[in-house]
């Protein structure tokens, strides 16, 4: 059975209400957020911006240099006109004629007949020892040697004088025409001599 109350206490002081902390509350589930699935990070290609082109270098000009104005070109008044010489004609000097070697002559030695440069007719040249008219002789030759020989009129005389002489035949026959003509011309000669001796 029940006890029976105890005897009552004094009176309390008035009790102080003191707030028990409540129960727990029930335990609040508290949703945790879900993890979120690892964000798997696409391949993104990434595009770099391009570099920076560098501007072409400006080709900077130097300024053009100041025109100068042409220089005056003072023209002068040509000179009065002169009548033009003619450009001097230089004549090659005139070729020394020498005078022909005489028809008649010797044998050419130094030693030859000396006397038949002299004689100027065909006639008297080709009858005289040891000379010749352009190679023409009546003696057919003549001797050469010396002074000894030279004056000598034929061949056997000129081989028979034992002086060292040697016969030189002639290079031309006689021309006979040569004398005609030569007799032709000393007869007209003659004929005008008589008649300007006739006439004085």
């Amino acid at each position: 059975p029940a006890a029976a109350p105890a005897a009552a206490p004094a009176a309390a002081p008035a009790a102080v209400a003191t707030t028990q902390p409540a129960a727990p509350a029930a335990a609040v589930a508290t949703t945790q957020p879900a993890t979120a699935a690892p964000v798997t990070e696409a391949a993104t290609t990434t595009t770099q911006p391009p570099a920076p082109t560098e501007a072409a270098p400006v080709a900077t000009h130097p300024p053009p240099p100041a025109t100068q104005a042409p220089p005056v070109v003072t023209t002068q008044p040509p000179p009065p006109h002169a009548p033009s010489q003619p450009p001097a004609v230089e004549h090659p000097p005139a070729p020394i004629r020498l005078p022909p070697p005489p028809a008649c002559r010797g044998d050419g030695r130094f030693d030859q007949n000396d006397a038949c440069k002299f004689n100027p007719s065909w006639s008297g040249c080709v009858h005289s020892p040891g000379c010749n008219w352009n190679g023409q002789s009546y003696f057919g030759g003549w001797c050469e040697g010396g002074p000894r020989c030279v004056y000598l009129p034929s061949q056997a005389i000129c081989l028979g004088v034992n002086a060292g002489c040697y016969w030189q035949a002639a290079t031309a026959p006689l021309n006979w025409a040569e004398g005609d003509a030569e007799a032709a011309h000393a007869a007209q000669v003659a004929a005008a001599a008589w008649s300007a001796a006739a006439s004085a």
